[in-house]
């Protein structure tokens, strides 16, 4: 009866061993684990920034944009004007020569 008992206390002590290896496993992993949601919600706080700042980019260039291509129409609008400018005072200058010619 005696080596039964020291046998079975044997056997419960190498599972309480067993039980305290596997309690540290578990500690070691859940650390890891909380380390990698950490880096996890680093990262996704970074991408969300990156998003942000991307989205920030593309607004300011479309302001720029808009204002580039009022500019260009401003620039047309004055082009075209001075261009039928030069087109009448061409025009004046014909009749004016064709005018000298008969003098």
């Amino acid at each position: 009866r005696a080596a039964g008992a020291e046998e079975k206390a044997a056997g419960a002590e190498r599972l309480r061993a067993r039980l305290a290896q596997a309690d540290a496993q578990v500690l070691l992993e859940s650390s890891e684990l909380h380390g990698t949601q950490e880096r996890v919600r680093a990262l996704e706080h970074a991408v969300s920034s990156s998003e942000a700042a991307v989205e920030d980019f593309r607004s300011r260039f479309a302001a720029s944009q808009a204002e580039h291509d009022s500019a260009a129409g401003t620039l047309r609008a004055q082009l075209a004007q001075q261009t039928a400018v030069v087109d009448t005072l061409g025009a004046r200058a014909v009749e004016h020569r064709a005018v000298v010619a008969d003098l």
